[in-house]
């Protein structure tokens, strides 16, 4: 993990001593979460009259361990893998690349954290209860841990050999498939404002909006955030 990240995470945990000091945890909620600021997964929230702190965790994979590569590629399948445009030489289509590495995507896990402060600028009632709406400023970011597991054969081009044949790729040998993985470790931070809907006296809604920077250089507005939250008595 590089140094941002690691100065990301202490200051993010720092945040917790001074919130605790606050009764943060005078109010206690669990549900899900769904951002690329808060992260993705499962979220705690602890709330206090006007400060609070959220924690989401999340994992999750799919795919497969082994991916099939079929011995034969014929001529039509090929355009899928980027070896046209053709050239034609002597009135027979030749693609441009005759050895081409054909790449298939295995198993990706992904596990995600997220640290976030939230501090509470109003309260509302909502549908005639009182207080139910919460309209906050949250900040903080989520780390998230990425692999993706990949798989590579060589094959190579082979001309018709008759008149019931078609020209068509083989594999180059019969060896297994060369399995590599990517390995991203994926950080986003921001801030921005949030609102948070009671229905009932346990349920509430939060919908939030985000300006995030990540681990791309990248700065991303305007794609909102949503948690489910059941807050205990």
């Amino acid at each position: 993990m590089k140094l941002i990240h690691l100065i990301i995470l202490a200051t993010l945990l720092s945040l917790m001593p001074a919130l605790a000091a606050q009764s943060l945890f005078s109010k206690t909620a669990v549900g899900i979460h769904a951002g690329n600021q808060s992260g993705y997964g499962y979220s705690a929230r602890f709330m206090g009259e006007k400060n609070g702190f959220q924690a989401t965790l999340g994992a999750v994979t799919w795919g497969d361990d082994n991916v099939y590569f079929p011995p034969t590629m014929y001529y039509w399948y090929d355009r899928e893998y980027d070896a046209y445009p053709a050239v034609v030489d002597d009135g027979i289509d030749v693609p441009d690349d005759t050895l081409v590495t054909i790449t298939e995507n295995g198993r990706l896990n992904i596990a995600n954290i997220g640290l976030n402060y939230i501090h509470i600028l109003d309260k509302f009632d909502v549908l005639k209860q009182k207080d139910h709406g919460r309209l906050y400023v949250m900040a903080g970011g989520s780390y998230q841990y990425y692999r993706q597991t990949v798989f590579t054969k060589d094959y190579h081009w082979v001309e018709a050999a008759d008149s019931l044949d078609y020209a068509h790729y083989e594999t180059v040998n019969d060896n297994d498939p060369i399995r590599d993985s990517v390995l991203e470790h994926r950080w986003t931070v921001g801030a921005g404002l949030g609102v948070e809907l009671g229905f009932g006296k346990n349920f509430r809604v939060a919908l939030e909006l985000p300006i995030t920077y990540n681990w791309e250089r990248r700065i991303v507005m305007y794609i909102p955030q949503i948690g489910l939250y059941y807050y205990f008595k």
